[in-house]
């Protein structure tokens, strides 16, 4: 019986893919990144697999694309990790689509970061990436462990180390795996008024006292700059390569623009530019007092809204604020949605951005006077004020805009913050979390003991990291999650796990008889 020439073809090549002498050097597979939260955008490198073959490309078990190599064997494939990929290791595994070639894999650790006070630099609050706490899986949270970090500051995740400042301005970093101590910094300078909020970038912690703004390494504490400054130095704030502090009380008060990476081996560094908009004559200590976005950096000093472009001086410059919005709560303004948030007294002001002397584009009315940063998801804003959380659509239309929720807080609450469904608000005595789609007078999903004793500052709200929530004790920065999440990492994928998906059938059959034809 007499082949059809295609499938004849077919066969043949088949048979050379079998025949191909092996390459001297393995198959390998490298990442752009590897590791980062869900949706994190990667590049696959494939190198030294059979020449002009189909290979198909793994995540964990799931067959996600095949590729055709090149006559060197090699080939890219740019993707995004899964936004529902858990934490922990995953694999990336590619296989030759016909038997007998070669194949290689690689691993993306999943993992979240939370970097600041409110996670970003534009103040959100918001953990978009969290996908294991919703409003069911929370129900069995429980303590994993705690670390005595005697602070008054949210504690910070970067990799698996977790940093605080202290309230006697030490610095102190445990390991999230062994929940051991890495490092501990005494202070070097007692702090005027309060501890303030530290921020994580480029693998420095950069953090303040009296005077003072210091960068030391996130992985063993070791100086890398200072910088000196007017004494009421704010939290500071990482935007690209440049990290932004509010100083006043003293000559020179304003805002302050240094490169992150402006000097190495503990030397003073000096500003790129710095504006004279502060009050000389005194300070306050603002938990956070900057926000940047939409290529701007917006300040508050002395209850009015400042605007600064980026990059508006060089070379230890004066930078001269474009504009001015008049009156503010000395909080922080929160940056996201197209809209600066602000807040004074009992309304909340949505103004634009790029103009916010033009005035609000809305207003809310609020049922209390709030001192409180507002948290903001991608259609939603929170606002704690005194003993309730209110919710407004992100882009309100109205003005005054009515709330589209409100319920009770235990009294005193500091900003809230968001991750996944949920919206967690702490006070001295209690952390909740309540459902995002809430209701008026609903009530929380789950909470701690009201007998429970939290750091008594606003900057010292709770962090949501990889499933865990970590929030500041008196003593302690205990981590609450979920049974499971305390267990070891998940095996490595085997290749004999791996199914080709029915989905790429099609497309690689007709591929191969494309290939059947060259030969």
């Amino acid at each position: 019986m007499q082949l059809h020439p295609l499938i004849a073809s077919l066969l043949r090549l088949i048979v050379l893919v079998f025949l191909l002498p092996a390459a001297a050097s393995a198959a390998s597979l490298t990442l752009s990144r590897t590791s980062g939260p869900p949706t994190t955008a990667v590049v696959l490198t494939g190198k030294s697999f059979t020449p002009n073959s189909i290979v198909d490309i793994y995540f964990d078990t799931q067959q996600i694309a095949f590729r055709l190599t090149s006559s060197t064997g090699g080939f890219t494939y740019s993707t995004s990790i899964s936004g529902s990929a858990q934490p922990g290791a995953h694999d990336f595994t590619v296989l030759p689509h016909v038997a007998g070639g070669k194949f290689a894999q690689t691993s993306f650790k999943v993992q979240t970061s939370w970097t600041s006070w409110r996670n970003g630099t534009g103040n959100r609050g918001w953990n978009k990436t969290e996908n294991v706490l919703d409003s069911y899986s929370i129900r069995s949270l429980d303590t994993l462990w705690r670390a005595p970090m005697n602070t008054y500051s949210t504690p910070l995740v970067s990799g698996d180390i977790v940093v605080s400042v202290n309230n006697d301005s030490s610095l102190s970093a445990y390991s999230m795996k062994t929940h051991a101590k890495v490092y501990s910094i005494p202070g070097t300078t007692a702090l005027a008024d309060r501890v303030v909020a530290p921020v994580l970038a480029n693998g420095y912690v950069i953090y303040a006292g009296t005077g003072k703004l210091f960068a030391r390494k996130v992985s063993d504490g070791s100086l890398v700059w200072k910088a000196v400054l007017p004494p009421g130095v704010g939290a500071p704030v990482v935007s690209g390569s440049v990290v932004y502090v509010v100083a006043q009380g003293g000559a020179g008060a304003g805002v302050y623009a240094f490169s992150v990476t402006c000097r190495t081996g503990g030397a003073t560094c000096t500003p790129i530019w710095h504006s004279e908009d502060g009050n000389s004559a005194s300070y306050y200590f603002p938990e956070r007092s900057l926000a940047v976005g939409y290529d701007r950096v917006f300040a508050i000093l002395s209850n009015k809204l400042y605007a600064y472009d980026v990059g508006c001086a060089t070379g230890g410059g004066i930078c001269t604020s474009t504009e001015h919005w008049d009156t503010v709560d000395n909080t922080a303004p929160t940056v996201a949605n197209g809209y600066v948030y602000v807040t004074y007294g009992t309304t909340l002001f949505a103004l634009p951005p790029e103009c916010i002397n033009c005035g609000a584009l809305w207003t809310g009315t609020l049922p209390e006077a709030s001192s409180r940063v507002v948290a903001a998801s991608g259609d939603q804003v929170f606002v704690v004020t005194g003993s309730k959380l209110v919710a407004f659509k992100a882009g309100c239309e109205a003005s005054p805009c009515a709330p589209l929720w409100s319920t009770t807080v235990p009294g005193s609450s500091y900003s809230p913050v968001i991750a996944s469904s949920l919206v967690y608000v702490a006070s001295p005595r209690q952390l909740a979390a309540f459902p995002a789609n809430c209701y008026a007078d609903c009530k929380s999903v789950w909470h701690t003991s009201a007998n429970a004793t939290y750091s008594n500052a606003n900057y010292a709200g709770p962090a949501i990291v990889d499933g865990k929530l970590l929030v500041s004790s008196v003593r302690n920065v205990i981590a609450y999650g979920l049974p499971e999440s305390a267990q070891g990492e998940r095996s490595r994928v085997k290749v004999a796990q791996l199914k080709p998906s029915p989905k790429f059938a099609k497309a690689e059959r007709a591929l191969l008889l494309s290939l059947a034809r060259r030969h």
